[in-house]
């Protein structure tokens, strides 16, 4: 199964895209348990989360983003030399970069076309990495549910050739888009 384009993904509102990213990020954090202190990671994960589902974004804290990603790297930097740990930890590393362009629309309206295509190519970054984070069979659940997830939000939110914010997407595992694959 074919993963989104960073094209592809542009065409969704951007809290779709974070939502995409943190959806990913959040496949890989079983990769990391035992390895990495678990509140590091959910903690990352999470803001990934908020900026898809919060109702105003201006209420986050920007500095919360490159705090957490600093958070991870550190956190990395003890990890055991494992690939399958630093490819997890680099996927969720690129789900906060997502967040941080996303912001990026908020904080320079006028460059959001920029930003929301540098967030589309992050994302599109997370799913290849969490991929490379599984055996061979375990890559194409992962591929099969990003590429699920990407025509979920799609069909929920659409496409546009505009920059939109889009509308807060719910996230738990009784919204549409259901749990994590």
């Amino acid at each position: 199964m074919t993963l989104p384009s960073a094209e592809q993904l542009q065409r969704l509102p951007l809290r779709a895209v974070a939502a995409y990213a943190a959806r990913a990020a959040r496949r890989v954090q079983p990769a990391v348990h035992g390895f990495i202190d678990d509140d590091i990671i959910e903690g990352a994960v999470s803001i990934v989360e908020t900026i898809a589902s919060a109702h105003f974004l201006e209420c986050v804290d920007p500095a919360s983003v490159p705090l957490a990603a600093s958070r991870v790297a550190a956190a990395a930097a003890d990890a055991p030399r494992i690939p399958e740990v630093h490819l997890a930890l680099m996927a969720i590393l690129r789900a906060l970069d997502t967040a941080i362009e996303v912001l990026g629309t908020i904080e320079a309206p006028n460059r959001s076309r920029y930003y929301a295509g540098r967030a589309a190519q992050k994302a599109e970054r997370v799913a290849r990495a969490a991929a490379d984070v599984f055996d061979k069979s375990a890559a194409a659940a992962a591929d099969a549910a990003a590429r699920t997830d990407y025509d979920s939000l799609v069909k929920i939110f659409g496409e546009h050739d505009d920059v939109l914010l889009g509308d807060p997407i719910d996230l738990s595992e009784s919204s549409p888009l259901g749990p994590v694959a």
